[in-house]
């Protein structure tokens, strides 16, 4: 087995830190360890989770690390929707007051991440500790490996679980997480406790939330070693199982195995940028761009060196000290200089800069364009731009129109075509929008 081909998959529990080594989508038989986060008797905390990774040892060579944490170490919650969300630096302050006022210790150093719902839908936010980040990467380092993914193990369960539910119930040693949405995750809860806590907790969510009253049973992933989960004997809930990949591998090592296959936008770690070949078209997009703008102002100033040298040449050839009139030829000129001037002025850097969207917006600016100025606009009115890009949904080219309209220096920006690209698996958004700019 190649170390390239290998990963380390982490799971981190309640009371437990687990692990083992995968390679092609197989577990590396004998690679599993397990390790207690504290003694019996005493309290987990998350210093005894870092602890335990720290005497974490790998005998097998692993290209990358992923890790999958119980939310009793994180702080998880939903948070509403606003218009902060729409700005990247605002954002992330909005969701962490969100997380204090859900009674979350959340530290300026943590990471946080929210995850991508559609334009004007509650977020769900998660705040990764940097103690807890820190330890993984050093784990990482250890084994000459690269942190490449940590996710809450909600966010995790619900991912690689059966589809078609409303909620989803995750036991974890003591640890009760009721997970609840629609087909995405919306909101968790976390409480202290077992199946009788875990109980109560469904039949008082019941109550409250009319869309829960008319389901009748609740799928509970119970991540304890015991063979079978005590919420086979509960009426109402209805234990699920994950596809067995290692008859010797613990549930919770399995569905971390599981989540090494996902790449979510509430990871902790953001994804590397492949270099693709829509990334190439983009570049060179933008290269011509910025070389068709160079060519023009060049132009432009040939244009008006050109006719400042006849109007020299006229000035002196001319007696009376009235200045000469321009031709109808050299008047019929002037609307294209004055265009010229105004396209050498384009703050190019700027505007490209712009046009990059936030990591939770996921949009390819595929081509640039650029409009002129109205027929009879003043020479401080603004132009404009074309663009041209590839959304992966509806919802976030919405967002993105959004996005460049509030964005400096335009000053506003509208949809004007859109289609849905069949000849592709994915089924992209094309769409072209055009956006106003002024300095």
């Amino acid at each position: 087995m190649s170390p390239a081909d290998a990963t380390l998959v982490v799971a981190i529990g309640a009371l437990r830190v687990e692990w083992g080594v995968m390679a092609r989508g197989q577990w590396v038989p004998d690679s599993a360890s397990a390790l207690s986060i504290a003694p019996v008797g005493a309290d987990a905390t998350l210093a005894g989770v870092c602890a335990a990774l720290e005497r974490v040892q790998v005998e097998t060579g692993a290209a990358r690390l992923r890790a999958v944490v119980a939310d009793k170490w994180l702080a998880v919650a939903s948070v509403p929707w606003s218009a902060a969300l729409q700005d990247a630096g605002r954002a992330e302050a909005f969701a962490r007051g969100q997380l204090l006022q859900a009674g979350h210790e959340v530290q300026a150093p943590d990471t946080l991440r929210l995850d991508d719902a559609a334009f004007a839908q509650p977020r769900l936010a998660v705040a990764y500790p940097a103690l807890l980040l820190d330890a993984l990467r050093a784990l990482a380092g250890r084994s000459r490996a690269r942190l490449a993914s940590v996710l809450p193990t909600s966010v995790t369960a619900w991912t690689v679980a059966p589809r078609g539910r409303a909620a989803l119930a995750v036991l974890d040693q003591g640890q009760v997480v009721l997970a609840q949405g629609a087909w995405r995750l919306a909101d968790v809860t976390l409480r202290e406790g077992g199946v009788a806590e875990l109980e109560g907790l469904w039949q008082r969510v019941r109550l409250r939330d009319p869309r829960l009253a008319a389901v009748t049973e609740l799928a509970v992933l119970d991540l304890a070693p015991a063979p079978e989960s005590p919420a086979q004997a509960v009426a109402g809930l209805n234990p699920v199982d994950l596809p067995l990949q290692a008859r010797a591998m613990s549930r919770a090592l399995q569905l971390a195995g599981l989540a090494a296959t996902q790449r979510l936008a509430i990871d902790a770690v953001p994804p590397e940028a492949p270099v693709t070949r829509l990334r190439w078209a983009v570049a060179a997009a933008m290269l011509l761009v910025a070389g068709g703008l160079s060519l023009q102002a060049w132009q432009a100033v040939q244009r008006v060196n050109g006719l400042q040298q006849q109007l020299d040449a006229a000035q002196v050839r001319s007696v009376p000290a009235v200045p000469a009139a321009l031709s109808r030829d050299e008047q019929a000129r002037v609307p294209a200089v004055n265009a010229a001037i105004r396209e050498m002025n384009l703050p190019v850097s700027a505007l490209l800069q712009a046009l990059q969207p936030p990591r939770d917006i996921r949009v390819a600016v595929l081509g640039v364009d650029v409009l002129g100025a109205a027929p009879g606009a003043n020479a401080g009115a603004g132009a404009g731009i074309k663009i041209t890009g590839e959304a992966r949904t509806g919802a976030e080219m919405a967002r993105y129109v959004a996005f460049v309209s509030s964005r400096k220096p335009f000053t506003g920006a509208y949809l004007t075509r859109h289609e849905i690209d069949d000849t592709t698996p994915e089924r992209p958004y094309r769409f072209t929008l055009e956006a106003a700019w002024n300095d």
